[in-house]
């Protein structure tokens, strides 16, 4: 198989407990593909290792100012993160992110040379009422800057995110495939309930470059799945 991204989001998860049990097992094994690890804020600077990436996310779209409770790319820079998750399903939904507002994050995580991770994905009503497609080429559209520098997306149907649900695997090629038919040299993450048990069988998938792990990750036994 060949490298693949995998990118662990905590999302408002963890504690010291969990960074050191990652550091302990990063230190002795050694996994073969692009690991991302993106914890809560306080936890970027003891999540270092130089056996994966560090990640955050979110970011605000301005480089500083007064703006309480929020982050900014140059300040992520600044804490070595290389990677930012960008429009996360609970982002949209629960903060009323649109995809214009994403597009500005991504700008501004470009411009502190930041790899954005772009999440896209549609409801079960948009999917039961085939509109899913369209629902997804809107916002790869509006979210994915003109000039389509160093950026990844992850199809993350929102109506499989921590409910145990995961498209069928024709499903989720299909997708991919229409998103690579878009996007040719952008890498294509599959999110939503991914764990230790379906992990191996999606990432065969075709067109699928890797994996946006939420609560499996949590649990530093998910990786022994991939030594």
């Amino acid at each position: 198989m060949d490298k693949k991204y995998i990118v662990a989001n905590w999302k408002m998860n963890g504690d010291f407990k969990l960074v050191q049990q990652y550091q302990d097992f990063f230190s002795q094994h050694v996994i073969k593909h692009h690991v991302v690890v993106c914890p809560p804020y306080p936890f970027l600077d003891k999540i270092q290792n130089s056996t994966y990436h560090v990640g955050a996310q979110n970011c605000h779209v301005e480089k500083a100012g007064a703006f309480t409770g929020s982050i900014s790319a140059a300040i992520l820079k600044n804490c070595n993160t290389q990677y930012v998750i960008l429009g996360h399903s609970e982002r949209r939904t629960q903060f009323n992110e649109t995809n214009e507002q994403i597009l500005q994050k991504v700008n501004a995580a470009l411009n502190e040379d930041l790899i954005p991770i772009i999440c896209i994905g549609e409801t079960l009503q948009q999917k039961e009422s085939r509109e899913a497609r369209a629902v997804i080429t809107k916002q790869l559209e509006e979210s994915i800057p003109i000039t389509q520098k160093k950026v990844i997306i992850a199809y993350e149907p929102i109506w499989a995110i921590g409910t145990g649900h995961v498209p069928s695997s024709e499903d989720i090629e299909s997708m991919h495939a229409l998103i690579r038919r878009l996007y040719p040299t952008i890498p294509i993450l599959y999110g939503g309930s991914v764990n230790k048990n379906n992990i191996h069988s999606i990432l065969n998938i075709k067109n699928v470059d890797g994996v946006l792990v939420g609560g499996a990750s949590l649990d530093i036994s998910f990786f022994e799945t991939l030594i």
